[in-house]
């Protein structure tokens, strides 16, 4: 008993000390002295959870919801390590087991909202995120899942999206406003810095639209800069990285000593490359740059009074149209330029089978059922037409499928 007790001492020493590797040895020593205690299992599954090693936490999960079936806690762990491990349908049952014991574990309602998402089922999971919200205003998961979601759910105008925004913004400004910033060194060269900021710097829709542009600055005007946080990097992110003057690793939680550094690089324009869901958007509210602008991988509005500009398009924000949901200024123009391409286009399938096939190779959860309904009018006015879903890998899953057959069904279009 002293023994377990010693080792629990020294890994929640380390823990607090954020030395989660020490923390676990310390809570697996602590396991094979007391093998039948659920709160050590428990501890040693934090911290691996910390180490993001799910697949090794899934035993002692396993263990801590059959040792303490009354334990919100310990249903929570284990659904959410079997989410982190892939095994998304399995983890419904112990998460909702959690809230059974405990409607007010608002981070199983946040896993919860992941396990909708992965089956399509935004307005479900926007319930989720929504009620962990009420349970715990502003917790990151579910106002960065709503900011992001609620796009897709049919049941929330795009003035009550701006009102979710406006207020996540609020919560950003009161947390930035007393940050003191480090002095401002003497600026090294008359260049305008220009700096670009996102987590997803690698092989994905915000490289593709920012290669082009990083490529074309005149670096005697121009001195560029990218801030990269995430932890996933490939050989678009150091295709990237050649094309820019400086190239920061950043800790993508570690918001003040981000905006510190940005600072102190002396930045004239401060651009965030991805900010469609609501936690990217937070270095913005301290205002590390004279000049800050939202461009690219949105869906809305960010609401901050810290963000001046937002470049688009005029077909997603007609003019005149969406101004009074947006509290930045929008800048519209076209930069895309797509890679090369030398095939040739070939003839439509259409001529050769006889019917149309149509298309959707987007996230699956952006089909609502307003969508849903718009699709089944054109299918149903083409009566031969076919319609083809993807989606990454989601509708390999069986269930998704069912969820998606049955809306389209509702409203006549049957399956293959």
């Amino acid at each position: 008993e002293n023994e377990v007790e010693v080792e629990l001492m020294r890994g929640s020493a380390y823990m607090a000390l954020r030395n989660f590797s020490e923390a676990a040895l310390s809570g697996a020593r602590a396991i094979a002295a007391a093998p039948d205690n659920a709160d050590l299992h428990l501890f040693y599954v934090r911290c691996l959870m910390a180490l993001n090693r799910f697949k090794d936490a899934l035993p002692s999960a396993k263990a801590a919801a059959q040792l303490s079936r009354r334990s919100s806690e310990a249903h929570f762990v284990l659904g959410a390590c079997l989410k982190r491990c892939g095994q998304t349908d399995d983890s419904e049952s112990p998460l909702l087991q959690a809230l059974d014991l405990d409607p007010r574990n608002f981070k199983a309602l946040n896993d919860l909202a992941d396990v909708y998402i992965a089956r399509g089922d935004a307005a479900r999971a926007v319930d989720c995120l929504r009620q962990s919200h009420e349970i715990s205003p502003y917790n990151l998961d579910a106002i960065s899942g709503l900011c992001f979601y609620g796009v897709f759910d049919h049941r929330l105008s795009a003035e009550a999206l701006f009102k979710i925004n406006q207020g996540w913004s609020r919560q950003l400004n009161e947390l930035a406003r007393d940050h003191k910033f480090p002095p401002t060194p003497e600026r090294r060269n008359e260049k305008i810095h220009v700096a670009y900021i996102a987590n997803d710097f690698f092989d994905n829709v915000t490289s593709w639209f920012l290669e082009p542009v990083l490529a074309n600055y005149d670096r005697s005007q121009f001195y560029v800069t990218c801030y990269s946080g995430g932890e996933k990097k490939d050989s678009v992110t150091r295709r990237l990285a050649s094309l820019v003057d400086c190239w920061r690793e950043i800790d993508e939680e570690d918001i003040a000593g981000t905006a510190d550094q940005i600072r102190c690089d002396g930045v004239d324009i401060l651009v965030l490359s991805s900010f469609f869901r609501g936690k990217d958007r937070r270095i913005m509210a301290y205002r590390s740059a004279p000049l800050q602008v939202g461009y690219l991988n949105r869906v809305s509005s960010t609401g901050l009074d810290t963000l001046d500009y937002i470049i688009t398009e005029s077909g997603s924000d007609p003019i005149g149209d969406v101004e009074a949901t947006y509290s930045e200024t929008l800048v519209r123009l076209s930069s895309y330029k797509p890679a090369n391409v030398d095939a040739a286009p070939r003839n439509p399938p259409c001529l050769e089978n006889g019917f149309i096939t149509f298309g959707s190779f987007n996230n699956h959860a952006k089909i609502n059922v307003t969508v849903i309904h718009v699709w089944a009018k054109i299918l149903q006015a083409l009566p031969d037409s076919r319609l083809l879903l993807r989606s990454s890998r989601y509708f390999e899953n069986p269930i998704t499928c069912a969820f998606f057959q049955e809306r389209f069904a509702a409203v006549g279009v049957g399956a293959e």
